[in-house]
């Protein structure tokens, strides 16, 4: 659990990204 992966973190970047967009849209 303690263990961050690039492709992790890309990973939720891009949902809260698309989060905000949805939100924000």
């Amino acid at each position: 659990m303690g263990r961050t992966t690039p492709r992790y973190i890309a990973r939720q970047r891009m949902a809260r990204a698309r989060c905000l967009m949805f939100l924000s849209g």
